[in-house]
């Protein structure tokens, strides 16, 4: 199957269905074949975007940054963009403290459809890996060890960061209750 000629997939790893998935989840084919889509950070921490809809100067929201930030600052040295990194595991908090960025505020919460609640958080398995859920089922995680963290939700972040052009979430299974959670936006 050829590719249309405006599609460009860059980066690292296996995007050949990108276009597929695109394709699916927008409104017209057209938006996707004209995509200009590049990995921006690394192997383990990039993420495919379309730089030419990113607004220089403008405010990404990146929830699940763990112990990589590439992709955020990947945005920010490519186009100054304002990252607000949210996680609640100390293990991310402790690796952000490390790697400082003065365009990277990090809010140690956990992204959900609700804001201000405490939720319990499944400690990974593995004591050297970042990911932790808030869904006892995942197969990370030991649905008896957990901690409580704090909860932030996507309305709250955007009545108080502007100008926000994207969302980028690695919530270890909170994703589908965020994303139903957003058409309350107004």
């Amino acid at each position: 199957m050829n590719e249309p000629p405006c599609i460009k997939l860059h980066g690292i790893g296996q995007y050949s269905n990108m276009k597929e998935y695109l394709s699916q989840i927008t409104k017209t084919q057209e938006m996707v074949q004209c995509l200009n889509m590049q990995v921006v950070g690394t192997e383990y921490g990039g993420w495919a975007v379309d730089l030419d809809l990113i607004p220089f100067g403008s405010i990404v929201i990146s929830a699940g940054v763990g112990k990589d930030i590439s992709f955020d600052l990947g945005l920010i040295n490519l186009k100054d963009c304002k990252v607000i990194g949210i996680d609640p595991t100390e293990k991310a908090k402790k690796y952000v403290e490390k790697n400082k960025n003065e365009r990277f505020d990090f809010l140690q919460k956990a992204l959900y459809f609700e804001s201000s609640k405490k939720v319990k958080f499944y400690k990974n398995t593995n004591p050297d890996y970042v990911s932790e859920s808030i869904v006892p089922s995942h197969n990370m995680v030991a649905s008896s060890e957990f901690y409580e963290a704090e909860t932030i939700n996507i309305q709250d972040l955007l009545k108080k960061y502007k100008n926000v052009s994207v969302l980028k979430m690695d919530i270890e299974g909170a994703e589908y209750q965020v994303l139903n959670s957003i058409s309350k936006i107004e």
